[in-house]
């Protein structure tokens, strides 16, 4: 439990515990789903496709813009947070700030990658969004409300808000293992959906 009473807890507790984690996953997984699965469903997509692009150039461009929107996001959050440094005085180290923002970019791109892999299947814009959101949602309850639970503790050690927030990044401290795990989960699935993506059938509305 974050101790409110210092800048690094205050900073944790009400903003990189939950709120920045669930804003910047939010933001990738709707990108995702609404720039492949919207407009293939819409038929964009197919209209693309007609041109001589390959169809992994296309997605890949536009999960490439999705993670660029959520690292501007981030940037905009350590951007207020700096400030606050300065004007508020708040204690909180450089090191620690470059450290919580990449693992909140880091946590927000495996979940936006669960819905490009998803998208890229063909499922609807629905489905790439309600999926990834739960699988977020349900990784939080897994970290912070089951181990409350007698026996239940080291189910903890799969949700990756631990994988993310097991340490205190805010404090300069980062697993880089768990950090590894988020990057290659993420690379694994652009991998999948990619390869799924250049063989299937594209669908028409």
């Amino acid at each position: 439990m974050a101790d409110l009473s210092t800048s690094s807890g205050y900073l944790m507790g009400n903003l990189y515990s939950m709120l920045v984690p669930v804003l910047l996953a939010a933001i990738g997984i709707a990108a995702v789903s609404t720039s492949i699965s919207g407009d293939e469903h819409d038929g964009r997509l197919e209209m693309l496709f007609a041109f001589a692009i390959s169809r992994p150039t296309i997605l890949l461009g536009r999960l490439s813009a999705a993670v660029l929107s959520v690292a501007l996001s981030a940037l905009a959050v350590l951007a207020s947070v700096v400030l606050g440094r300065l004007f508020f005085e708040l204690d909180v180290s450089w090191d620690g700030l470059v450290a919580i923002t990449l693992v909140m970019v880091l946590f927000a791109v495996f979940h936006l990658c669960l819905a490009y892999v998803l998208a890229a299947c063909g499922t609807s814009s629905a489905v790439s969004f309600a999926v990834p959101f739960a699988v977020l949602v349900g990784g939080y309850v897994l970290r912070s409300l089951v181990p409350l639970i007698d026996g239940a503790q080291d189910l903890a050690n799969f949700s990756p808000w631990e994988w993310a927030l097991a340490e205190d990044p805010l404090g300069g401290d980062v697993s880089a293992w768990r950090l590894g795990l988020l990057v290659l989960l993420s690379a694994a699935a652009v991998v999948a959906g990619t390869l799924v993506a250049k063989e299937r059938d594209i669908h028409a509305p």
